[in-house]
């Protein structure tokens, strides 16, 4: 029995350690003065497959934590997953221009059937890309799907990622 504490010792030892550590970055993150303005909290979608031709529903959320209202810009990016390199493995871009209401999340959701461009339902109210660009599908399978914030002066502020397979 003693043997067997002795060999566990260094492994609880090593778990002590970490928890202890884990607990003293969480109160220093806690207490620190760190502030988000602006974040893409949710890009998902209906499915993980989809067809081309076949709408499918993508849902957004961003968080506006500054305290004034403000435009940012909101692109999706698509690229091949085997080939993430423009301009062979680029499919698609479209950006929207998107005002953010001070300290409210502002949900958008996206109907896009892979061959034409998307929608974008902000508020009850269906808007077309502001900028587009579409290349050729030219093959189907697994693409990268880019959710993008930008501000108004270019200037990335975040992206999330989604791999969603194509098939039609």
């Amino acid at each position: 029995m003693i043997k067997r504490i002795r060999k566990c010792t260094p492994f609880i030892i090593g778990d002590i350690r970490s928890i202890i550590s884990g607990i003293i970055n969480f109160a220093r993150y806690s207490l620190s003065d760190e502030n988000v303005p602006v974040s893409l909290s949710l890009f998902s979608s209906a499915s993980y497959k989809t067809e081309t031709g076949r709408a499918c529903r993508y849902d957004v959320s961003i968080a506006n934590n500054t305290p004034q209202g403000l435009w940012i810009n909101f692109l999706i990016d698509i690229y091949q997953k085997n080939n993430p390199a423009h301009p062979e493995g680029h499919y698609a871009y479209y950006e929207k221009r998107v005002y953010l209401q001070t300290q409210a999340s502002q949900k958008i959701k996206i109907i896009y059937d892979w061959e034409k461009p998307p929608l974008f339902d902000i508020d009850g109210t269906v808007f077309s890309p502001d900028n587009s660009w579409r290349g050729s599908l030219k093959e189907k399978g697994k693409y990268l799907l880019h959710a993008i914030l930008k501000a108004e002066d270019g200037n990335f502020i975040e992206q999330l990622t989604l791999i969603q397979e194509v098939s039609g």
